[in-house]
């Protein structure tokens, strides 16, 4: 990764609070995917086990394309579906 990306994280099916965070990768890789990480543990008050992005792609392939599904399993045995969205900062 060697460019700046902006996503934005929505919980797939929360029509009430959805928007769990914008993160911004500032062309580092580690830190994109620990700020993902963290951003969903705070929404969800849940430890994360484990990310998978639709398609074995990455949070950063959203770059350019339709929004992408990424499953979340939580240490407590519960999952969410997590939208990641390409979001433009000016």
């Amino acid at each position: 990764m060697r460019e700046d990306l902006a996503i934005t994280l929505i919980e797939a099916g929360n029509t009430e609070a959805p928007n769990i965070g914008t993160i911004i990768s500032y062309g580092i890789k580690e830190h994109f995917d620990d700020s993902i990480r963290r951003a969903i543990e705070v929404h969800f008050d849940n430890e994360v086990l484990s990310i998978v992005v639709q398609d074995g792609l990455q949070p950063e392939d959203v770059k350019n394309s339709n929004p992408l599904d990424a499953y979340v399993k939580f240490k407590d045995g519960n999952s969410a579906v997590i939208e990641i969205q390409q979001t433009w900062i000016y």
